[in-house]
């Protein structure tokens, strides 16, 4: 029996890695799926800053790397007219997109497929459709959803989502006849911790912010509630690439002239994020929106406990004694921080059991394989 052929769009794939999620859950959906279709990813040959050809690939031909096929596209060849020579070339009965806004990677292969008449073509948002991620750049964001909506570009397709949230923000702009499948993103590492004993036993709460950097991951409002608890008892550490350069200099501005441990770190190599992770007490991420939230599902993987907003799946935390999901509100954050600087080793040790439990059981589970697997048969 031959294997459905299953096509991938996707403005970055490894080795990039500073777009975060978006990668890891396409990679996992690959290697999960890969003996059951026959896999091709076409993605761009650069990182999220776009500057550099990404180092070791080879561009603009296909590639074997572990079972699936894959090519990186040089900025030359991103146009229309190369573009469907790929698509026509690979034959496809599945297309899968994984941005909304993106015209390369998905506009332009998206209206191709349909024209082609592709038996299945899928459509992942990433988080796109969120109160918070359409108030960044409202007025071009809106002007392309009215005319997407009104020429029926995303019409006839099947919109992969990973809650019952993102179900939701997707029928909100797109009407309730919009075909959605949820299907949580798939997560393949998980780490029972040993805690270093100089973590426990020292004075110091150490909390880790990592994330791409910009105005709808919320690095200000973290910063913020650092400055209000002011003690030197606690530091932050901030990873993760500058998306939003007007943004991080607010953030600077926010941090001169302060006697506190805020520290840039820059970003974490995929290879080591267990290992850095593992370093910290908690991770604070007062995030403004996210679809799934892999910062959240990578650090409760690690056994990291967290402490978020409440605009994530991620609720009632307390409850299962891995961290909190606050209003976002600077005084509760504050509070809870000032709190958690005389928690027992105890407590916190029961935490970071409950973490890697709480993972194994919602986050790295078989069940959300099936659900994958779901979405992409015909």
């Amino acid at each position: 029996m031959n294997k459905k052929k299953l096509l991938i769009f996707i403005d970055w794939y490894y080795p990039a890695y500073k777009a975060g999620g978006p990668i890891k859950s396409v990679h996992n959906i690959v290697m999960a799926l890969k003996d059951e279709f026959e896999v091709s990813i076409i993605t761009s040959a650069y990182d999220l800053d776009g500057l550099e050809v990404l180092e070791g690939i080879k561009t603009n031909e296909w590639i074997q790397d572990k079972g699936y096929s894959l090519i990186y596209l040089d900025k030359l060849h991103q146009n229309k007219r190369f573009l469907k020579e790929l698509v026509v070339e690979n034959s496809p009965d599945i297309v899968y997109f994984n941005s909304l806004f993106s015209r390369t990677f998905t506009l332009t292969p998206l209206l191709l497929s349909k024209k082609l008449g592709i038996e299945k073509i899928i459509l992942a948002p990433r988080g796109m459709l969120g109160k918070a991620a359409l108030e960044i750049k409202p007025l071009k964001k809106r002007l392309f959803i009215s005319i997407a909506r009104s020429l029926g570009w995303f019409s006839h397709i099947y919109w992969h989502v990973s809650s019952a949230l993102e179900e939701k923000e997707v029928k909100n702009v797109f009407g309730e006849q919009a075909q959605v499948h949820i299907a949580q993103n798939i997560s393949t590492s998980l780490s029972k911790r040993q805690i270093d004993a100089e973590l426990l036993e020292g004075k110091l709460l150490k909390l880790i912010f990592f994330s791409r950097i910009n105005s709808k991951k919320n690095l200000k409002f973290a910063i913020e509630v650092i400055k209000k608890v002011n003690s030197q008892n606690v530091s932050l550490d901030i990873y993760g690439p500058i998306e939003d350069k007007i943004y991080w200099a607010e953030c600077l501005d926010l941090i001169k002239g302060i006697n506190l441990s805020i520290t840039y770190m820059g970003v974490i190599n995929p290879k080591n994020l267990i290992a850095v992770l593992q370093q910290y007490h908690y991770l604070l991420f007062p995030t403004n929106h996210e679809n799934y939230g892999h910062v959240i599902t990578e650090s409760l993987c690690a056994s990291l406990p967290v402490i978020i907003s409440q605009n994530t799946p991620w609720r009632d935390l307390e409850k299962s004694d891995i961290g909190f999901d606050l209003p976002l509100q600077i005084d509760l954050f504050q509070e809870k921080i000032t709190e958690l600087l005389h928690e027992e080793k105890y407590l916190y040790q029961n935490k970071v059991d409950a973490a890697y439990d709480y993972s194994r059981k919602y986050i790295v589970n078989e069940s959300f394989l099936e659900q994958n697997r779901k979405l992409f048969q015909l």
